[in-house]
């Protein structure tokens, strides 16, 4: 107990707020604004820019790729993928496998595909800013499933599937919101 209460003195934003509170009492009880206002500016411009240098940080860190601003996931179920993905894109960011996630590579409950489909979407959503590309190699149902989650607008998508014909992963087409019919006043 008394170690939690001590982790949490420890947060900037206590110090922060106690800091505050500690010039707001200064200010009522003498005529301290002369000073005050310098003090809160600073650390207003400190705060600032600590922000700012976090967020590039974390920019620089969440979303670091191999040089061409792609991003690379591939869903293995059953037959191993990865070393065909990384021969054909030159890189394998991510890879969601049956195993890994499940334990297994039997789907035989709706929690498998639920979280199959959160790890792929989990996956995508590290490299959001980037043109992503998915590489599936599992079952249909599992790939409609993971396409629900991600939607038509979400991300900067392109799907591949196994192509026997080439002998390599080809792209499908992109969804494009004008083949909603139904958008466009009624079925043809």
């Amino acid at each position: 107990m008394k170690k939690v209460v001590l982790k949490k003195l420890r947060h900037p934003k206590v110090w922060l707020v106690g800091v505050f509170l500690l010039l707001g009492v200064l200010c009522a009880f003498t005529s301290a604004w002369n000073w005050v206002e310098p003090v809160i500016g600073f650390l207003t411009l400190g705060l600032a820019a600590a922000t700012w240098i976090q967020t590039r940080r974390a920019a620089k860190a969440v979303y670091a790729d191999n040089g061409d601003g792609s991003w690379v996931v591939a869903l293995e179920v059953g037959r191993p993928v990865s070393e065909a993905v990384k021969k054909q894109f030159g890189q394998l960011d991510c890879l969601v496998t049956a195993e890994s996630t499940l334990g297994t590579n039997l789907l035989a409950l709706p929690e498998h595909y639920e979280a199959l489909a959160k790890a792929v979407y989990s996956a995508l959503c590290q490299g959001q800013n980037k043109s992503c590309h998915l590489v599936l190699s599992g079952p249909v149902a599992l790939a409609a499933v993971i396409g629900q989650m991600v939607g038509v607008m979400n991300f900067n998508l392109t799907v591949y599937q196994f192509s026997p014909s080439s002998g390599s992963y080809e792209a499908v087409p992109r969804p494009q919101m004008n083949w909603l019919e139904h958008r466009n006043g009624g079925v043809a």
